[in-house]
């Protein structure tokens, strides 16, 4: 799942919720972090992910695999 992704999905659960703010205290976080993740200015974090259901899993791949 793309961060562009994580971000719709969250954008449709603030939406059904009846806007970020709900959706934000509904789920125990500070309005402004579920702001700043929805405007891009910094990831969706631990506490919004978990609220999504979704974890962060990184990969890492060498450049020169062949």
């Amino acid at each position: 799942m793309t961060r562009e992704a994580v971000l719709k999905q969250l954008r449709k659960l603030c939406a059904e919720a009846g806007g970020p703010t709900d959706w934000a205290i509904r789920h125990g976080m500070r309005v402004q972090y579920v702001y700043l993740a929805l405007s891009g200015k910094r990831p969706p974090g631990p506490k919004i992910l978990r609220a999504m259901g979704i974890k962060r899993d990184e990969h890492y791949s060498r450049l020169d695999a062949a």
